[in-house]
């Protein structure tokens, strides 16, 4: 009877023994040893964006948190998921750093302006009512151009005006022809602005039909 009383001590001891040592373990720490990139050169265009993707090591590693930053935010810039941006023409150095044990990798970013080649309207020429607006389309070329703002004017803004918003609608106001022109913001490869042009002409006889009818 001593012996079993004895022994079912010794159990229940060792079994306190190792259930307290199991509830008090302390997990793993896994330390990063190093980071990579999948590029190390990337080149862009000017406002086109590409992810870079970093790889902690080891993939256990328990912490795996990294930051990103630019040495040239004016020329490319990057946020904190590894998206790069090209600001400007120039080139950057783009870091990313591990939280842990501070390990870095670099990717070397070159910007470059894609220029325009020429710009399009939809008309040539086009005839108007009075009071009727038109919303002019256009073409940048080529599609992937750096800049592809434009500017609208008109020869005569007291007989065809060029709003504001929306870019590219206009206004006739009275009888008579004027030019519509649309400039490029960015150049091209000589560093000049292209353009493209359209005649209005807002006919008389028209204006006169109208005129009649609001007398009636």
């Amino acid at each position: 009877m001593k012996r079993q009383i004895t022994a079912l001590l010794i159990f229940a001891t060792t079994l306190c023994v190792l259930i307290g040592s199991c509830s008090n373990k302390i997990p793993e720490v896994v330390s990063v040893f190093g980071v990579k990139l999948d590029k190390s050169s990337m080149g862009l265009a000017v406002g086109e964006s590409r992810k870079l993707t970093a790889t902690v090591e080891p993939k256990n590693a328990t912490d795996k948190g990294v930051s990103w930053e630019s040495d040239n935010d004016p020329v490319a810039k990057v946020d904190q998921d590894g998206n790069v941006t090209g600001i400007s023409k120039g080139g950057a150095k783009i870091t990313v750093t591990t939280d842990d044990g501070g390990h870095k990798a670099t990717c070397d970013v070159g910007v470059v302006e894609i220029p325009v080649e020429k710009v399009t309207l939809d008309h040539d020429k086009i005839e108007l009512k009075v009071d009727s607006p038109y919303q002019f389309s256009w073409t940048i070329v080529p599609d992937g151009a750096s800049i592809k703002e434009v500017k609208f004017s008109s020869s005569n803004e007291n007989l065809v005006r060029c709003a504001i918003e929306p870019l590219g609608l206009i206004y006739p106001l009275t009888a008579g022809v004027a030019t519509i022109t649309v400039t490029t913001v960015g150049t091209d490869k000589d560093g000049k602005q292209c353009k493209a042009e359209c005649e209005v002409t807002v006919n008389k006889i028209l204006i006169e039909y109208f005129s009649l009818y609001n007398m009636i």
